[in-house]
């Protein structure tokens, strides 16, 4: 084989590299780029929803709070501010569960996570500020 040839095969397979590389990761970097960015109407969503704040979903629950968080993600807090955390059982959770969904899919404060499909994490603590549970609510529970 000359030396011509073992150039180009040096010169196809460098650029084959290359164009792997570029396909393989540079859509990667844009997405953790999206991924490592507060969207600023998460943001303004969820001031507005603030300055209603509390929301009493029933008697002694309510939610306190919304933070937008990276990526499509909100934080919400919700305070069972009549129960300790022993006195509070499954059954009230999965009942939480229900109307914290049902609040995203009609309340029209939130009607921006809902467009943007965000997850949703309530921080749920008792009267003392004990931590009780995590409930995570994604796009497909609620829409």
């Amino acid at each position: 084989m000359g030396e011509l040839s073992k150039n180009k095969i040096a010169q196809s397979l460098l650029s084959f590299t290359i164009l792997t590389i570029a396909i393989v990761f540079i859509p990667k970097l844009f997405s953790q780029k999206e991924a490592t960015e507060i969207d600023g109407e998460l943001v303004q969503a969820s001031s507005a929803w603030n300055m209603q704040a509390p929301l009493i979903l029933d008697d002694g629950i309510q939610i306190e709070n919304h933070v937008a968080l990276l990526g499509k993600n909100i934080q919400g807090t919700v305070t069972f501010s009549s129960l300790q955390k022993s006195e509070i059982d499954k059954d009230m959770l999965k009942k939480l569960e229900a109307q914290l969904i049902h609040n995203i899919k009609t309340a029209s404060l939130m009607d921006t996570f809902r467009k943007k499909k965000v997850t949703i994490t309530y921080f749920c603590k008792d009267i003392y500020g004990v931590h009780i549970c995590d409930i995570k609510l994604t796009p497909n529970m609620y829409n």
